[in-house]
């Protein structure tokens, strides 16, 4: 699933990448898009997690805290990776000064494309059962 979004993140990418105005102005540098990937990678998992922790099963969770690690047993909230990739933003504008307009002109462009993967990948694992 990652995998797709990010080969579209990189055709847009170069299609925003291309200075506009001055010749050596560029509004991203490769390395910022690396570390804003690898961020949103991350907190879309730990933020997945912890939002099914918190959201659906929190009593059971609090009685039995080592199950929060044991991410083969299933368990990930859209709600929480949302929150996850959203503070992984915030965070790497900060650290990077990325100009925040250009890269949620990025980001808008970017969703389209991510539900269109998530609809390919459910469309085609809906129709297997483990009857």
């Amino acid at each position: 699933m990652v995998c797709p979004c990010l080969s579209s993140w990189n055709i847009y990418y170069d299609a925003f990448n291309e200075p506009r105005g001055k010749k050596d102005s560029s509004a991203f540098e490769p390395e910022d898009i690396t570390r804003l990937t690898n961020f949103c990678v991350i907190g879309i998992i730990i933020g997945g997690r912890l939002g099914f922790v918190l959201f659906y099963n929190f009593d059971f969770y609090i009685s039995n805290p080592i199950e929060i690690f044991k991410v083969w047993n299933g368990g990930m909230s859209f709600h929480g990776g949302l929150l996850g990739v959203i503070i992984a933003t915030i965070l790497t504008v900060r650290k990077t000064k990325i100009p925040i307009f250009q890269l949620s002109d990025l980001l808008a462009c970017l969703a389209p494309m991510d539900y269109f993967w998530e609809e390919l990948q459910i469309s085609s694992t809906e129709n297997y059962t483990d009857e």
